[in-house]
Order: structure tokens, then sequence, then C-alpha cells
């Protein structure tokens, strides 16, 4: 492949059928299936390959990785020397930028079907968009296309049902959750006032106050409580939140985490103030208190078994490495000083994809 791709730089020419039905098409397909080690080889093998276009739209490799959204293929602009400006600045067929490519949904599928939850999706679309954002200049910010819209007025069309798919997503699992923990805040209000062993008549003091187990029920029972009321203050501020494009990159998916994993920090508490409780109460026969003490675990096991992937997962899409690698070393030489380039445009089909054009300096 890399030999077919150095031939045709050497004879100049884009009409051998070699080109359509290796190179042109072996390289489109490394941008579709984010190929990266095979396209940088091949754009290694001839350079002049970067510059080519598709036909339907007109958009460039790069432009083409934004579509597919190839994170992999894409980082790799940042590698580039001046080239990379050029194909940043390109405009296709209906005059997007590469912010207006961007700002589409993708047409793959797949993009965002490994992501679990509207939120998350909508949040890995807004880094796109952001990352894209952060390479062009305020021209291609404001820059409208054919349709006279600019960049960020194509993405709020175009990720609207998103948006509302996120925001009911949020909103069902923060009242889903809320519940959970006005339940227990409600239940370790009550304990309080009911403490096992009951009270002194005369001095109106527990009868276990001196009891290790009582103690430890008592810490138990107010860090149940507190955190519990914590957890709903944090759902109903997700509950009552504006729901904007921005809030969906950290204000959100931070109040979710806070919130999730403080809740399990009050149902964690709630279940050592009721096994301390019980020990306290049956302190004369604690055998029988002993197999009950691993059932304490299970609902915690449980709660970690069903939320944390998806809490890990906001974590890691959150706070985790970057999805674009910036510090992408230069992996392509600097064209010649010598070299004399002009621009030749050819159209060839193939079976996986409509007619293209290959808009190559050669």
């Amino acid at each position: 492949m890399c030999k077919s791709a150095k031939e045709l730089r050497l004879r100049g020419t884009v009409n051998d059928k070699s080109w359509r039905e290796t190179i042109y098409e072996a390289l489109l397909e490394a941008v579709e299936n984010g190929n990266m080690e095979f396209f940088i080889e091949i754009i290694k093998c001839n350079p002049q390959l970067l510059w080519i276009s598709e036909a339907v739209s007109g958009r460039n490799l790069f432009q083409l990785a934004v579509v597919f959204r190839k994170d992999k293929i894409f980082s790799l602009i940042h590698g580039l020397d001046d080239r990379k400006v050029a194909l940043l600045r390109s405009l296709d067929k209906d005059n997007n930028n590469i912010l207006h490519i961007v700002a589409y949904l993708s047409p793959r599928p797949d993009h965002l079907s490994k992501i679990s939850g509207s939120a998350l999706k909508m949040q890995r679309e807004i880094r796109w968009y952001m990352e894209v954002k952060s390479l062009v200049s305020e021209r291609e910010v404001v820059q409208k296309n054919n349709e006279k819209m600019t960049p960020r007025q194509v993405f709020e069309a175009s990720h609207e049902p998103l948006r509302k798919e996120g925001e009911e997503w949020m909103k069902y699992t923060a009242t889903a959750c809320s519940f959970v923990a006005a339940l227990i805040a409600t239940v370790t209000f009550q304990a309080i006032f009911t403490v096992p062993g009951g009270y002194d008549e005369t001095l109106g003091k527990p009868l276990l106050l001196t009891d290790m187990h009582f103690t430890a029920f008592i810490l138990s029972d107010t860090l149940a409580f507190f955190t519990s009321c914590t957890s709903v203050l944090i759902f109903l501020s997700i509950l009552t939140a504006r729901y904007s494009f921005d809030d969906f990159i950290v204000s959100l998916p931070r109040k979710m985490i806070l919130g999730q994993a403080i809740l399990f920090l009050s149902i964690a508490s709630m279940l050592v103030g009721f096994i301390t409780a019980l020990s306290s109460s049956m302190r004369q026969k604690p055998t029988l208190v002993v197999p009950m003490k691993p059932l304490a675990a299970l609902p915690g096991i449980l709660f970690l078994m069903f939320q944390y992937p998806l809490l890990k997962e906001m974590i890691s899409s959150t706070y985790g490495k970057r999805l674009f690698h910036r510090d992408t070393k230069s992996w392509l030489k600097p064209p010649g000083q010598d070299q004399h380039a002009h621009v030749t445009s050819v159209y060839v089909g193939s079976n996986s994809h409509s007619q293209h054009s290959v808009n190559s300096q050669i």
C-alpha cells in the first residue's frame, strides 16, 4: 500500500486505477474506522494525500474524522505544522467550516451507543464541539453557512432532542435518588428518638448510654441523617437546574456524582446504625447478632453493583483523561522547499461510498 502511494507521488497522476481501488478508498476507510496507524503510514508515504476531499460533501480527511467522531485521527492535527491552519479553515460544499461540521450529530449510529445515559452522550458531543472550537479562530466561530447559521446555532438546533433526553434522564435519576434519600432521612430521624434500650424515666437519659454499640449507633445514625439530607438538597438542585447545553459539561455530572456518592455513604451509615442498634439491644445474646452482620452489607453491595458502573463512567467522563491528545508530537515531515504543487481534482467511484473528489497537491 505504501509502495503504491509512493509510486502515485512519483508519477504525478491520480487517474491510475490502483489509486481508485486502493489508496483513496483505503485511506477513507481508515478515517471512518479510526485506524490511526494505517492513516499515519499512508500519509507519511505520500503527504500530498493529506489534501484529498470527498466529492459529495467536499470535506477533507480531518473534517471526516470529526463527522465520524474519531478522536485519535483528529488528534493527529496537533502534530502537523502550518498545514493544519489550511485544513481547519477549509469549507465544504455547503460552506460549513469544521466547527459547523462538528455541530451536527454524527451519522454513525454506534458513536454514542457505548455511552450510558443521555446526559453523558450530550456531554461527549459538547466536548467535541469545545475541542474543535479551541482550534479555530473567532472568524470561524461566527461564520455562517449556506443556511445562514453560525456553528453554535447549528449545534443547538441539531442537539436539542438529545438535550431534552439528557434533561429527562437527569431528572428521572435525581427523582429516584432523592426519594431514597428522603426515606433514609425520615427513618434515621425517627430512630434517634426511639433509641435501643429506652430511656431512664427519672433522669430522661438513654439506659445504654455507656454501651459502646450504643455510641456507634448514635454516630452512624447521625451521619446517615445528615448525609441523606445533603443528598436530597443536591438532587433538588439537579431538578431545578436550567439544563442549558453548557450545564452538561461539568455542572450537572458533578452534582450527580456528588449526590450519588453521598447517598451511598448515607445507606452505608444507616446499615451500620441498624447493626449497632441490634448489637446493643441483643448484648445478652451476641451469638444471634453475628449471623446477621453479613446481611447488612447486602444492600450496600447491591447498590455498588448497580450504580458503580454508571458512577465510574461519569467520573471518568468528567474528570478523567482528556478525550483528545493535544501533546501529539510532530509525525509528518514539513514539505520540501523545492516542491512546486498544483491542485488536481478527479472523481472516483467505489462500492462503499458514492462518487468522491480527490483534491491533492501533486
